[in-house]
């Protein structure tokens, strides 16, 4: 009915049965099937929202057959079996929402099935709010597709950290896939990737709605058109490697021919200061966007300063701040933590059970004689560069065959390494980060371990087989292992531990340590 909306908090299946309802900017209709739509408890203190289009019939007194219904399945948690998963499925078929005629849908925050809540004109006071779509934010993306229908447009998301670049984003996204058959969107942000877990920078043609955050949709492998690996969450400790990455993305993005060329949004990351915000000028000058949104609010002191020549050739929409919500319930590195459990673990991974699924997988056997191996740190020696590779996350890179003669190392023991000639088998291929910087990158895996007598790398990734077959470099960046990907804890119980907490491909040794330092910038000092 006008101004109703179901709002949500877990997953479901959600299908149309008459007239239209948006979420996220899409619009969601009667023949499109069934909509998967997420808004998991990591999800920063926002319910999801389903609202009603509003037409002409609903005002002038219309029949129910008119009215807007809609029908929700909630999904039953992955991993739930036996007892409690019978249970749950049982209520979620019995859970279908349906409007009546004349009587409107009344539900305070319940819990249908475990990790559900169903909340009805949810407000400030509900433990969760609504996730509302500012006017102005509907208004501007409105005319971005407007425009779209003439000509293919570019878009370019700015803004500082935690301003609702990624939620725009998906909006835009979202509301050009109500239009357009496809829409191409190109993450810059290795720090929350959209579409990849920490680390990438990719360009995707998205075909379906994103209706949920990524840790919840990162369980399926989506094949990019090009990706790059940067081995970082941070773009300073190689800018070179990130603005070529970038390049390399929209060269092939204009590559795409222009009768069949999808809008282009580009999603940026949240470093607007000193050398952040050179690159940010970069892009945007490389870009060339038809438009630029900024959700920095109207204050001009937190604008982001965007350079002259490129607000003459762009259209500058300033918005407003996304609306205060509730405190998130997780911080920015669980979240890119909770990324790689996904991307690695599957739909039914968590923190807990995680490195015991990891434990449990059949990695891939893969020879020194079909890949180079790449470090970029210059520090490492050879001799350490197999306790580098061990269980770390390697980009499985895809390098021109020209690039890659490097140097070849044999071992007679492991603390002695030689270097020998090519037309050698069983040697260990390096080759430097400077002759592979700009490769295509398939995707992320993780070295379990290292056979030195059979010379083999175990690997595990959730790429599929037929794209690992062109893979011809792994490269190790500065991401690591999350602990719970590698340690299993502790099972207690009311009587004590019932298991001792162990590490499937590892020891206890290797875990101290096992992060990089970070200097501290909020300790008191004495002057």
């Amino acid at each position: 009915r006008p101004g109703e909306r179901v709002c949500f908090h877990g997953g479901a299946f959600v299908r149309v049965l008459a007239g239209e309802f948006t979420v996220l900017g899409h619009c969601l209709r009667p023949l499109g099937g069934e909509y998967l739509l997420s808004c998991p408890e990591w999800n920063p203190g926002a319910l999801l929202t389903i609202t009603p289009i509003k037409d002409d019939g609903m005002a002038s007194g219309a029949t129910f057959q008119k009215l807007p219904a809609i029908q929700i399945r909630p999904l039953v948690p992955p991993g739930t079996s036996g007892a409690a998963g019978d249970k749950a499925k049982a209520s979620a078929s019995r859970f279908p929402i349906l409007p009546k005629a004349g009587e409107a849908i009344t539900a305070s925050a319940v819990e249908i099935v475990r990790g559900f809540h169903m909340v009805v004109n949810a407000d400030e006071k509900n433990a969760f709010q609504p996730l509302s779509v500012p006017e102005d934010w509907s208004a501007k993306i409105g005319e971005i597709v407007k425009a779209s229908r003439r000509d293919p447009v570019t878009v370019a998301v700015v803004g500082a950290r935690n301003v609702g670049k990624s939620t725009i984003c998906r909006i835009l996204v979202n509301s050009l896939l109500n239009v357009h058959r496809t829409v191409a969107l190109l993450d810059t942000d290795p720090g929350q990737s959209e579409m990849t877990p920490p680390g990438m920078v990719s360009l995707f043609i998205i075909k379906k709605p994103l209706l949920s955050p990524p840790q919840a949709r990162l369980h399926r492998f989506f094949s990019s058109k090009v990706s790059f690996f940067l081995g970082a969450n941070q773009v300073d400790l190689d800018p070179k490697a990130y603005f070529r990455a970038i390049q390399s993305a929209l060269a092939s993005y204009a590559d795409i021919d222009v009768k069949s060329r999808p809008p282009l949004v580009v999603n940026t990351q949240g470093w607007v200061k000193g050398m952040g915000l050179l690159l940010l000028h970069g892009i945007l000058k490389s870009l060339r966007p038809t438009f630029i949104l900024d959700p920095s609010g109207f204050d001009p002191k937190q604008q982001v300063d965007v350079p002259s020549e490129t607000a003459e050739s762009s259209e500058v929409l300033v918005l407003s701040k996304r609306p205060s919500r509730a405190r998130a319930r997780a911080a920015a590195s669980e979240l890119r933590h909770f990324s790689l459990v996904r991307y690695f673990g599957g739909a039914s991974a968590t923190f807990t059970t995680v490195a015991r699924s990891l434990g449990m997988q059949r990695p891939y056997a893969v020879s020194w004689d079909s890949v180079w191996v790449c470090v970029p740190s210059p520090e490492v020696r050879v001799k350490f560069l197999l306790r580098a590779l061990n269980a770390s996350i390697v980009g499985l890179c895809v390098a021109e065959d020209q690039v890659l003669p490097g140097k070849l190392y044999k071992s007679d023991t492991e603390e002695t390494w030689n270097a020998v000639g090519n037309g050698q088998s069983g040697m260990l291929r390096v080759v430097s980060a400077e002759k592979v910087k700009g490769s295509p990158c398939v995707g992320q895996g993780i070295i379990r371990g290292i056979d030195t007598k059979r010379r083999l790398f175990y690997v595990l990734t959730p790429v599929p087989q037929g794209q690992l077959e062109s893979v011809n470099v792994l490269v190790r960046g500065t991401l690591q292992v999350p602990s719970v990907m590698v340690a299993i804890p502790d099972d207690h119980s009311d009587d004590g531990p019932k298991e001792q907490a162990y590490i499937p491909y590892t020891t206890r040794e290797m875990l101290q340590g096992f992060t990089p330092l970070n200097s501290r910038q909020n300790l008191k000092r004495k002057r």
